[in-house]
């Protein structure tokens, strides 16, 4: 791999359609050439698979992939009727997140854009509820362990937080449907740190682009999305 370094300038890179900027003038340059390559991969994958790209990829400068999942995301789940929000309006539109994740073909789909997101880890964490069937596909497909865990832990038995296997002392990649704020995330993942587990990253299904990347951010957590709001959106024009 070439790559280009001026001074204390970060690291570039360019293959000649894609440009990958390393997050900060100390990264390590080993580190980041893996992540480069395992970010190429991804590219090639969804070429292959005959995805397009938007042009505004996290961690390069070409942009989230987006593609016809987007829009079988959207069609499945978008509803129109008469509906009470958690916030008390009332709308005419509802977004059931739920609906994709009980359509075997559709849910298997986005974990396969899921697993593509996976940095190096030990086990996969399923959040209570959407989480957890998407942690499940995911976890065959990938042959990596998975827990579940719970918004609060249960008050009788082992009392556990997290419930299918250990995960004090391991990597653990933290799976979720939907990301709005990320304040449900934010205490989950602090409660799996405070057991001992690594949780540096999050996958998601759905970035809803409300703030939870920047909340999650702040608490040394990366968030990586297969779709976000935009690309489902974007999905009505293409």
């Amino acid at each position: 791999m070439s790559v280009l370094r001026a001074g204390d300038e970060k690291f570039h890179y360019s293959d000649g359609s894609h440009r990958w900027t390393a997050p900060d003038p100390g990264y390590d340059q080993e580190v980041w050439e893996e992540q480069v390559r395992q970010h190429k991969l991804r590219h090639l994958r969804n070429e292959r698979r005959g995805y397009a790209s938007d042009g505004s990829c996290d961690g390069c400068e070409t942009g989230p992939v987006t593609h016809p999942l987007a829009r079988r995301v959207y069609d499945t789940c978008h509803l129109t009727g008469r509906f009470h929000l958690r916030s008390g309006q009332v709308s005419d539109e509802y977004f059931d997140k739920y609906l994709f994740e009980g359509k075997p073909e559709l849910l298997r789909e986005v974990a396969e854009a899921m697993v593509a997101l996976l940095p190096e880890c030990d086990v996969l964490a399923g959040m209570e509820m959407g989480g957890i069937p998407i942690a499940t596909v995911m976890s065959q497909l990938t042959g990596l362990p998975t827990v579940f865990v719970r918004k609060q832990a249960k008050e009788y038995g082992t009392a556990k937080l997290a419930e299918g296997g250990r995960v004090s002392g391991l990597r653990v990649v933290v799976i979720e449907d939907v990301v709005t704020t990320g304040g449900a995330l934010l205490a989950s993942c602090g409660q799996l740190r405070s057991v001992g587990a690594q949780v540096e990253t999050v996958v998601c299904a759905i970035d809803r682009e409300q703030g939870g990347r920047e909340n999650l951010a702040a608490e040394g957590l990366h968030l990586r999305a297969a779709l976000t709001r935009r690309d489902l959106e974007a999905s009505l024009t293409a």
